[in-house]
C-alpha cells in the first residue's frame, strides 16, 4: 500500500531523477565502455573500475578489450596471459575472478551471458554492485548501484548524519537509489548518479554554485555539505618488511616463483624471499628498498642483488624458475618489481 508520504517521497525522487539525467546527457564523460551495447564490455569496464581511477582504468580497459574483444577469448586465455595485461592495476583477484567467470559461462552457460542481477551475482568476483551495473547498463534492468559516488551525492542530498558504513545506512542509500532508479531508464540514472558524485558533488569541495540540484540539497541549504557523508573511523595500515633476493646471470636471467593464488599479488610472480633462497655461491651487489601501500598494508621491500658466477651450472627445482628477458615479458609481476627490472637491465647495459 502507497501511503500520502511515500507519494510526496516518489515526486521528490522523480524531480531528481529528471535533473540528474538532463545534467548528464549534457556533462557526460566520452568513456570507451559508454560508445558500447556489448554486455561484455560493460563487464569489463565494470570489473577494471573496481578500486581504480577513471583516467588509469580507461587505459587498461582499452588494452584489455583490444587483447581479450569477447568472452570467448576471455574464457580461452591462459591466467598468466590476463595477469600480465592486469600487471600495474592491482587488486589481482579481480582478474583471476573475471578469467574463472568467463570460463563459467563458456563453459556451463554456452557462452551466453546473464540478463538478470540475480544470474550475474551468482559469478565469481561480481557483488551487488557489478550486478546492478551490468544489468541496468547492459539489459535495462531495474538494479540500483550504490557506489562511493552515489553514497555521497545521497548523504548530502538528505543530509543523512549517520556513519556510512553500517548496515542500516547501506539500507538507506540503496533504498533511495532504487527509488531514483524507479523513475526513469536505469542504466541511464545510474551513470548519471555516478558522474554526477564524480565531478560535481566531489569528497572535498563538491561544486556548489549553480548546482542543478541545489534547490533540493538539505545539507546545502544546512551548510553540512563538507561534513558529509560521516565516514567510520579507519584502522591504520599494518606494515610488513618483505625482503627479496633477485638472482641473476650475466644475460640477464633471473629466479623467480609464483605466488600463491589467494592474499597479496595471488597468482603473480616474485623473487624468492632472501631467507629460503638455498645458494650461497653468488656476488652480492648493493640492494635497494622501495614502499609499496596497499589499502591495508605498508610494505617495505628490500632488495638484495646477487649475480651468478659465470660458467656454474644452476639447477633448482620448484617452486623456482630461471627465465629469460623473453619469458619475462610474458608473465605477471607486482608493480614494484617492474621498477626492479629496469634498475637491473641499465646494470646490466641492456637500457
Amino acid at each position: 500500500m502507497v501511503t500520502k508520504k511515500d507519494a510526496r517521497d516518489f515526486s521528490l525522487e522523480r524531480e531528481i531523477s529528471r535533473l540528474l539525467v538532463e545534467w548528464y546527457t549534457v556533462n557526460q564523460r566520452p568513456l570507451p565502455w559508454r560508445r558500447t551495447g556489448d554486455p561484455y564490455k560493460v563487464w569489463a569496464s565494470e570489473i577494471i573500475l573496481q578500486q581504480t581511477r577513471v583516467d588509469q582504468g580507461t587505459a587498461y580497459y582499452l588494452r584489455f578489450v583490444e587483447r581479450f574483444p569477447n568472452l570467448a577469448a576471455l574464457a580461452e586465455a591462459d591466467i598468466d596471459d590476463v595477469l600480465r595485461e592486469w600487471q600495474g592495476l592491482g587488486y589481482y583477484s579481480r582478474a583471476r575472478n573475471f578469467h574463472k567467470a568467463a570460463r563459467h559461462i563458456q563453459t556451463e552457460l554456452q557462452g551466453v551471458l546473464p540478463a538478470k542481477y540475480s544470474d550475474w551475482i551468482k559469478l565469481p568476483g561480481v557483488g551487488s554492485y557489478t550486478a546492478a551495473a551490468i544489468s541496468s547498463i547492459a539489459w535495462g534492468e531495474r538494479q540500483a548501484v550504490v557506489d562511493g559516488n552515489v553514497i555521497r551525492l545521497l548523504s548530502r542530498l538528505y543530509d543523512y548524519d549517520q556513519a556510512v558504513g553500517g548496515s542500516l545506512a547501506q539500507t538507506f542509500f540503496k533504498e533511495k537509489a532504487q527509488q531514483l532508479v524507479e523513475t526513469q531508464d536505469p542504466g541511464t540514472i545510474n551513470q548519471a548518479m555516478m558522474e554526477f558524485g564524480s565531478l560535481r558533488c566531489k569528497p572535498v569541495n563538491p561544486l556548489c554554485e549553480d548546482c542543478v540540484l541545489g534547490q533540493l540539497c538539505v545539507s546545502r541549504a544546512r551548510g553540512s555539505q563538507n561534513e558529509r557523508p560521516v565516514k567510520q573511523a579507519k584502522r591504520k595500515p599494518g606494515s610488513e618488511t618483505w625482503r627479496y633476493a633477485v638472482v641473476y646471470d650475466q644475460n640477464g636471467a633471473v629466479f623467480v616463483r609464483r605466488r600463491p593464488a589467494k592474499g597479496i599479488w595471488g597468482g603473480l610472480y616474485e623473487f624468492p624471499l632472501l631467507d629460503e633462497w638455498p645458494l650461497s655461491n653468488a656476488i652480492e651487489a648493493e640492494p635497494i628498498r622501495l614502499e609499496h601501500r596497499l589499502s591495508h598494508l605498508k610494505l617495505e621491500l628490500e632488495f638484495r642483488f646477487f649475480e651468478l658466477e659465470p660458467h656454474l651450472e644452476y639447477r633448482l627445482g620448484a617452486p623456482f624458475r630461471l627465465i629469460d628477458r623473453e619469458e619475462r615479458e610474458m608473465l605477471g609481476f607486482p608493480r614494484p618489481f617492474l621498477s626492479v627490472f629496469e634498475l637491473l637491465d641499465r646494470r646490466l647495459g641492456a637500457l
